[in-house]
């Protein structure tokens, strides 16, 4: 009886190699970069101060815009650092909407509370409702889809 044969060595496939099978339509490949860095992402958002609760939704978004930047990836052949680069993008980005969002309720805050409205001007507005109503069904769908996208939310023409 022989020896038995020896199996080869599982190669694993280097960060490039990887990114450029995300850019190929592989996402099968983030899974494998994911076991390989997500808990780097994860500890280096902790030590950011980024909450608890808000980590594994940073780290998903890390990785689903991983799929999206993998065509400006510089080739390193560690992506460790870049995966963080992405990471701390999500940060940031976090942390203007919440200081945008903070900012616009401080100043909702500040704006005068609305008169409630005599039964007079109800009726009023309810009638001018109801004619607008009427004056959008008879539109064409064109004109009425023009003039709500234009005149009524400001887009432009």
């Amino acid at each position: 009886m022989g020896m038995p044969a020896a199996r080869p060595k599982r190669v694993e496939a280097t960060d490039p190699e990887l990114i450029a099978r995300i850019r190929g339509g592989d996402v099968s490949a983030v899974g494998v970069l994911y076991d390989r860095y997500g808990q780097d992402v994860r500890r280096v958002l902790g030590r950011l101060g980024v909450a608890p609760a808000d980590i594994d939704d940073i780290v998903q978004d890390t990785f689903v815009e991983l799929v999206r930047c993998a065509k400006n990836y510089d080739g390193r052949a560690n992506a460790k650092p870049w995966l963080i680069g992405l990471a701390i993008n999500w940060v940031r980005r976090r942390r203007r909407s919440v200081q945008v969002l903070l900012k616009n309720l401080a100043a909702w805050g500040r704006e005068p509370v609305p008169a409630t409205p005599t039964p007079e001007e109800t009726t009023s507005s309810a009638d001018a409702a109801s004619r607008a109503r009427r004056a959008l069904d008879a539109l064409s769908e064109k004109k009425r889809e023009a003039f709500v996208l234009v005149v009524m939310e400001g887009l432009s023409g």
